[in-house]
Order: C-alpha cells, then sequence, then structure tokens
C-alpha cells in the first residue's frame, strides 16, 4: 500500500480508500477510481485514483502546488524538490492501486484474507 513518512519529509500521505461499506465488493471501475490518496495536514488534501487519471500528474501538483502556498492554516510553500517527491509518491500510489485491482490480487486482498481472517478468529475463540 502507499505510504509515505520520512523524518526529513514535508509530506505525510497515505492510501485511504473510501469506498462503499460493503465487505465483499467486485473490481470495478467506479471502486478502482474512488480509491483516495491523502496529504494528512489540517486540513487533509484528498485526491482520488479518478481525479489522478483525468487531470494528470502535472496538473494534480500544480493543484496541490496552489493550495499549499495561498498562505494560510497550510501554508507549506513547498520547493520544486518537494513537490517531486510527492510526485513521486502519487505514481507509488497509481502503481499500487493498478495492482491491487488486478483479479487476483483483488479477490486475494479483498475476499481470501478477510474471509480465512473471520474463520480463524472464530475458531480461536471457540
Amino acid at each position: 500500500m502507499s505510504y509515505s513518512r520520512w523524518s526529513y519529509s514535508t509530506w505525510y500521505t497515505f492510501w485511504a480508500s473510501l469506498g462503499e461499506g460493503c465487505e465483499f465488493k467486485f473490481p470495478t471501475k467506479k471502486l478502482k477510481h474512488k480509491q483516495t490518496f491523502e496529504i494528512c495536514d489540517f486540513p487533509s488534501y484528498y485526491i482520488t485514483y479518478g481525479e489522478l487519471m483525468e487531470n494528470g500528474l502535472l496538473e494534480t501538483l500544480d493543484d496541490v502546488k496552489r493550495v499549499y502556498t495561498h498562505g494560510g492554516v497550510n501554508a507549506k510553500n513547498p520547493t520544486e524538490d518537494e513537490l517531486d517527491e510527492l510526485g513521486v509518491y502519487l505514481l507509488e500510489f497509481v502503481k499500487d492501486v493498478d495492482e491491487h485491482f488486478e483479479w487476483g490480487n483483488f479477490f486475494r486482498y479483498e475476499w481470501y484474507y478477510p474471509l480465512r481472517n473471520k474463520i480463524l478468529n472464530w475458531s480461536w475463540f471457540r
């Protein structure tokens, strides 16, 4: 899963899946496009996979730069190097989502492991 937090980094980011509450999902395009990349801050900034695919990396980074340079609560004034670093995190997020939504991986992570864990937890307490 996409996640970054390094002591020297400006960014604290992760993949925050804000999907439906349904436990067993199907790997639909709609669900894939709802996957969310969060830049944790005050307030947090969210970018969905669909928005990133529609707008592209450069336009998304321009939006982030605009949000973080207007002053106020979240004025970080990111440098070009920091934006490049965020771009790498966004590309890793896209790669991780694409990999997760391959049929075999999706069913392993969304169906098999949760079901296996429920069975193990059930049998553990019996």
